[in-house]
């Protein structure tokens, strides 16, 4: 036994290809990364594998308008069975999330997380390490110094609590 390819095609495009893959409780495959395409369908850095063919999430990430490219660096599976998807993005088409975006599998669209991760000098930040706790609390690590609307400081760690929808300090300030 050892690895096999997913799908019928292994041409990946773009930029940094696939940092992260999360298996969701629906059986489908969450991957992201730098990619613009897997298979030839277009993903702007994440896309669903379904055991025969791959799609994208809505209408994929945004990242930095200069750049024009979003890099997932982390995903997780939430105790909803949703996708957490982490790195150096600003939401998607539709809404803004910095650093951390939510794929919720139910409605298939994509959430904010109370506006996500922000760094002091500019909006662009980067999340690195996602965990998720037993009662649903999102941890999230990287390149920040605030979380949330309220701009909570949160330098490098952040708690976002899913009972209040808002994100926490984590020992203070952070680390």
């Amino acid at each position: 036994n050892g690895f096999s390819k997913i799908g019928a095609s292994n041409a990946l495009a773009g930029g940094v290809g696939v940092r992260t893959v999360a298996v969701g409780a629906d059986g489908y495959i969450y991957a992201g990364g730098g990619m613009t395409s897997v298979s030839g369908v277009s993903t702007s850095s994440v896309g669903r594998f379904s055991g025969t063919g791959w799609t994208t999430l809505g209408a994929g990430l945004k990242g930095d308008p200069t750049a024009g490219v979003s890099i997932v660096h982390s995903s997780k599976v939430d105790k909803d069975g949703n996708i957490l998807f982490g790195g150096f993005l600003t939401g998607s088409s539709a809404i803004s999330s910095c650093g951390i975006i939510k794929w919720t599998v139910s409605s298939s669209g994509w959430t904010n997380m109370a506006n996500g991760v922000r760094r002091n000098d500019s909006n662009f930040s980067t999340v690195f390490g996602i965990a998720v706790a037993t009662n649903g609390d999102v941890w999230a690590t990287g390149r920040f110094d605030s979380a949330g609307a309220t701009t909570t400081t949160a330098f490098r760690v952040a708690k976002y609590s899913q009972a209040a929808s808002a994100w926490q300090a984590v020992g203070g300030s952070g680390l």
